[in-house]
């Protein structure tokens, strides 16, 4: 993130790698890194220098932000050296830990790095007791039901749509094919309202029902974001959803008794950062509305 920062001020990388004392390869390498776990371009490279895309604007002005959080955490660090080993615990839902959390968890090290991250896995359904509970100090995931002594602050909002293989390129096949739903399809807001049953197919793991469905094995709902390697290759392809499923929102929920730690400021400010590039999911393809309105019963 710094790196970032630099190459944004400098307006290229050869004045950049000057500032932090590093080689242009090696700021290259850190930039590159940064934006394979964005999902998205940061600099547009134009002779010698290097301006920032839509999602660069953005992030410089988030940054600046993060910055002056993790100012503020080392002062406070540095004032307080005899209190305790701070920690964080962080309830977070399988997509997000799989998809934002190993970029926030980086970030996050390098400013707060004697407090200890904690991370519980949480469905939908359980993650607001355990924090009411005092079970953790954030719950990160989809926005839980309004509920006196939360605060909850919005991170980003997809839309679920179907996602099928390439191979598939008929109506007629698209109608046929089984649903593969993971286990917790409902909670997740994954349920098409259409569908006679929870799905041919239920299944935990994600990469496995992504690789089926890349198979022609069936189709299935998600947000396209959550494929957006395998739409960008090729091998999946989006699809509107009809009747579609409603907006979801994934939000930061902390407990209202008490303010937001320094720490808690930062993480999830991180987390808006690195949801971003998930804001910027490819859009479902509808150049055949006939494509859109599959239905599970329709097995003719």
């Amino acid at each position: 993130m710094r790196a970032f920062a630099t190459v944004a001020q400098a307006g290229g990388y050869r004045p950049a790698a000057a500032q932090l004392h590093l080689t242009q390869s090696a700021l290259t390498h850190a930039i590159q890194a940064l934006e394979r776990d964005l999902g998205c371009r940061l600099f547009y490279k134009q002779g010698k220098k290097s301006t920032l895309t839509r999602a660069g604007e953005r992030l410089r002005e988030q940054a600046a932000e993060i910055f002056a959080l993790m100012a503020r955490a080392r002062a406070d660090a540095a004032s307080d050296e005899s209190s305790a080993p701070a920690r964080l615990r962080v309830g977070c839902s399988r997509t997000l830990a799989q998809f934002v959390l190993p970029t926030v968890l980086r970030e996050f090290r390098e400013s707060f790095p004697a407090t200890r991250v904690a991370v519980l896995s949480c469905p939908p359904l359980d993650g607001p007791g355990t924090l009411a509970a005092g079970g953790m100090d954030l719950l990160l995931g989809l926005q839980p039901p309004e509920r006196a002594g939360f605060t909850s602050r919005l991170l980003f909002t997809d839309r679920p749509c179907l996602l099928a293989s390439r191979l598939v390129t008929r109506p007629a096949e698209l109608k046929a094919e089984p649903w593969i739903l993971p286990l917790d399809a409902a909670e997740n807001g994954l349920q098409p309202r259409n569908a006679e049953s929870a799905g041919e197919f239920q299944l935990e793991d994600l990469a496995v029902i992504k690789e089926m469905v890349k198979l022609g094995l069936g189709v299935t709902v998600e947000a396209p974001w959550v494929a957006a390697r395998e739409l960008a290759e090729g091998s999946l392809r989006a699809l509107p959803l009809r009747p579609a499923l409603p907006i979801r929102r994934w939000t930061a929920t902390v407990p209202t008794h008490r303010p937001p730690t320094l720490a808690e400021g930062v993480f999830i400010g991180l987390c808006r950062n690195v949801c971003l590039a998930l804001r910027r999911e490819p859009q479902p393809d509808r150049t055949t509305k006939q494509r859109t309105g599959r239905t599970s019963g329709a097995r003719k």
